[in-house]
C-alpha cells in the first residue's frame, strides 16, 4: 500500500500543482484580457478625438474657405461696379467738346516742355491748333482715341488720352472716394 499511497499523494500533489497553474493562468488571462480592452478603449477614445479634432479643422478650412469665396465674389463685383462707373464717366466725357474740357487739355500741355509733336484723337484734332499756340508743338496725325491727344518728343511720348488720364489719374486719385460713396 505504501506504493498507492505515494501515487496518490504525488497525483494529489500534481492536481493541486495543476489546479494552481490553471487557476493562475485564468487570471492573468483575465488580466491580460482586461488589459487589452482597455488599451482598445483608449485606442478607440484617442481615434475618435483625432477624428473629431479632423472633422473640426476640415470644417474650419471649408468654412475658411467660404468666406475668402464670397469675399473674393463680392470683392470682383464691386470692382466690376466700379468699372463700370469709370466706363461711363469714360463715355459721358467722350461725348464733350473740346472746349468743354479745355482746363483738362491746357493742364496737359502744361506738362510738356519740350518740342514735339501733337497727335490729336479725332475729338480733338479739330481744336488742336488753338491749344499749341504758346508750345513748340506742331500737330500730327490722329490717332484712336475717345478724346484727347499723344505728344512725341525726341525723347518721350506724352499719353493724354482721356483714356489714360482717366486710369492714370483720376481713378487712382478717386476710387477710394467712389467706393466709399458706392458701397456704404
Amino acid at each position: 500500500m505504501p506504493l498507492k499511497d505515494l501515487l496518490t499523494a504525488i497525483e494529489k500533489h500534481l492536481q493541486t500543482t495543476l489546479d494552481a497553474l490553471q487557476s493562475t493562468h485564468e487570471a492573468e488571462l483575465a488580466t491580460l484580457k482586461t488589459e487589452a480592452k482597455q488599451v482598445l478603449q483608449n485606442d478607440l477614445a484617442d481615434l475618435e478625438q483625432k477624428f473629431e479634432l479632423k472633422k473640426l479643422q476640415l470644417s474650419r478650412k471649408t468654412n475658411d474657405h467660404a468666406e475668402r469665396e464670397k469675399s473674393n465674389s463680392i470683392l470682383m463685383a464691386k470692382r466690376s461696379l466700379l468699372d463700370e462707373v469709370y466706363n461711363q464717366t469714360a463715355a459721358s466725357l467722350a461725348k464733350s467738346s473740346a472746349k468743354d474740357l479745355a482746363p483738362v487739355w491746357q493742364w496737359a500741355l502744361k506738362q510738356v516742355h519740350q518740342a514735339g509733336t501733337l497727335l490729336p484723337s479725332k475729338a480733338f484734332a479739330g481744336v488742336a491748333s488753338d491749344f499749341i499756340n504758346d508750345t513748340n508743338l506742331t500737330v500730327g496725325e490722329t490717332i484712336e482715341a475717345a478724346h484727347g491727344f499723344k505728344v512725341q518728343t525726341k525723347t518721350q511720348e506724352f499719353d493724354f488720352t482721356l483714356e489714360t488720364i482717366l486710369n492714370s489719374l483720376v481713378r487712382p486719385a478717386t476710387e477710394h472716394l467712389v467706393a466709399e460713396k458706392l458701397f456704404n
